[in-house]
């Protein structure tokens, strides 16, 4: 059994993230994957709006297939910390697209995070 911590701002891929609202999801919200797969030359294309009053993580892996698209637009309009994180892994010629924009006032954390592999 892993035994799952909360970051810190130590952590590059959480500097700038909202530490308090992260606690306030909790160590178990980090295991927390949507695990997308693409087939080769397949097109999938989606759009989501995010974002409440409480803290939200949105964790999404996408594997797209050798010559395979995908495109996510995302609107993160959170009245409290609201993170998208993208971790995508690119088979040969496939792929990826992100879109994103945040609505609301300063004083909150809206964030997108992306990672792409090279497969």
């Amino acid at each position: 059994m892993t035994l799952i911590t909360l970051p810190t701002r130590r952590d590059e891929a959480w500097r700038y993230a909202d530490m308090d609202a992260v606690a306030r999801l909790g160590a178990e919200a980090l295991d927390v994957w949507k695990e997308i797969a693409l087939a080769p030359g397949e097109t999938r294309r989606h759009a989501m709006a995010v974002g409440s009053a409480a803290p939200e993580l949105h964790r999404i892996r996408l594997t797209i297939g050798e010559g395979a698209r995908a495109e996510l637009f995302v609107t993160n309009a959170g009245a409290d910390y609201t993170r998208v994180e993208v971790e995508v892994r690119l088979a040969k010629g496939a792929h990826f697209e992100f879109g994103g924009v945040t609505i609301g006032g300063a004083g909150v954390t809206r964030e997108f995070v992306t990672q792409v592999i090279h497969a």
